[in-house]
């Protein structure tokens, strides 16, 4: 059990997080303790090592300027107005004989046994003591006098040593306070890192759980990479519910659109099983249902069409094409069709305009524009085809003085099986418009549309040359 909960917190990024904080946080004050203790015990050593230098060299102009017994006077002079005897002097002549010896009054000889068993080979070296009486230290620097005697001069490292343990002492106190200052602050960093982690995690739950797809994530407006990432992430919400409000918008189409020619094929169907003894009644019962599905069919393609182009899945043959020459054979197939509503189709066409496309899938978005325009223009009304050049694009621009477009609907004609309120009245799927943009955004264009209800609507493509 303990086993298991260890390994759970170990995978909690929070108590990871606190402890990588924490970890820091006491790592860099062990650091800065370092350096300091380093740079107050360097100094120390220093200004120790300096008194010890500047005491020998009074002790040496002392003895090379009056002797022996003009050094025992400095030593004593020092010690009245001291009040205290700090410094080891050892004097040794060139017999290597102790002349003179002054022990301070913190030790015993025992400290400096060890001396006796060093030979002193340079003019000055240093030499470190490790004392006996109370642990104390010694430094001593031993050399050389122009006379040929051997001066040594020391003194304990008590007061270093005993600031210093302080020092130490006072830091791990401290050190206890900042370990917990450490935590608590690793812990509050740790949470509010993860808190738009956790805040994106609670949303998802609200969505899977309750099935609430418009639960968006709350945005803290603070600036950062988290901000962005919830306003993407809220983007592709957005996206998700409109794609799902058109998926179900766009079941009920297809439910009402196919529930029409299959209502029909079921109803032919049972009536040619009604007339087992009047073949003519059979075959056109027949023939009604290949027509129906057919319809069925072609609903059908039309979708897979749409979602292939969407998806990006479409296929181009692109080649250099007079684009005015297409145009006219699009003209030329609803040439009829208007006609039947007293429709005057106009067109503006250079001899020769060239583009690269694909003629077959360019020719079905000419066409189902034409279609639209023709579709939803009324009785004496007019469609004019134009196009042109300009800079590094080929336009064309289709007009109609038909019904137009409710500005709010503008951007939704693109849809599949998405039909307007105007053009319920009129046959079809909702499928013509939905595979132009798709087809034109292939050729890397794009179509523009404005409109006036009442007045018509105005379509101008837009492709590279």
């Amino acid at each position: 059990m303990s086993l298991r909960f260890l390994d759970n917190i170990s995978r909690n990024v929070v108590t990871r997080l606190t402890l990588w904080y924490s970890s820091v946080f006491i790592l860099s004050f062990l650091l800065l303790f370092g350096i300091a203790y380093y740079y107050i015990y360097s100094s120390i050593k220093y200004l120790e090592r300096r008194d010890i230098q500047v005491e020998h060299r009074e002790l040496t102009i002392k003895h090379e300027g009056g002797g022996l017994p003009a050094l025992k006077e400095e030593l004593e002079f020092e010690h009245k107005v001291a009040g205290t005897n700090f410094f080891f002097v050892r004097l040794i002549n060139p017999k290597n004989d102790i002349v003179f010896l002054n022990i301070p009054d913190q030790s015993t000889e025992l400290d400096f046994k060890e001396l006796e068993d060093i030979i002193t080979s340079e003019n000055k070296q240093w030499i470190h003591l490790s004392g006996i009486r109370d642990l104390h230290d010694w430094d001593i620097l031993s050399s050389f006098l122009s006379n040929g005697f051997l001066l040594q001069v020391g003194k304990s490292t008590e007061t270093q040593l005993s600031f210093l343990n302080r020092f130490r002492w006072i830091f791990l106190a401290v050190m206890g306070f900042v370990i917990t200052i450490g935590i608590a602050v690793g812990a509050i960093l740790a949470n509010r890192a993860v808190r738009p982690a956790r805040t994106l995690n609670n949303t998802l739950k609200s969505i899977l759980e309750n099935s609430d797809i418009r639960a968006r994530v709350p945005i803290e407006k603070t600036g950062d990479e988290f901000d962005g990432l919830a306003a993407m992430f809220n983007t592709m919400l957005d996206k998700n519910e409109l794609l799902i409000t058109s998926l179900r918008s766009s079941l009920e189409n297809i439910a009402h659109d196919i529930r029409t020619p299959v209502t029909r094929l079921m109803g032919t169907a049972e009536l040619a099983l009604d007339s087992k003894h009047d073949p003519q009644s059979t075959r056109e019962a027949l023939d009604e249902c290949i027509k129906e599905s057919q319809q069925i069919i072609t609903i059908l393609n039309a979708l897979m069409e749409i979602s292939a182009a969407e998806s990006g899945a479409i296929e181009l043959k692109i080649e250099k094409t007079n684009l005015s020459a297409l145009l006219k054979e699009v003209v030329d197939l609803y040439d009829f069709i208007a006609e039947g509503k007293n429709i005057t189709i106009k067109t503006n066409l250079p001899e020769i305009l060239t583009a690269g496309i694909d003629r077959n899938k360019m020719r079905q978005a000419l066409s189902n524009l034409v279609d639209n325009s023709i579709k939803y223009t009324p009785k004496d009304g007019s469609v004019e085809i134009e196009a042109y050049e300009r800079a590094n694009e080929v336009c064309v621009k289709i007009s109609d003085t038909g019904v137009g477009i409710d500005p709010e609907e503008i951007d939704r004609i693109w849809e599949r099986l998405y039909r307007g309120d105007k053009s319920r009245s009129q046959k079809g799927l909702g499928l013509g418009l939905s595979i132009v943009k798709p087809i034109i955004e292939a050729h890397k264009g794009h179509i523009e549309v404005s409109s006036q209800p009442g007045r018509g609507s105005i379509f101008t493509i837009h492709l590279p040359k």
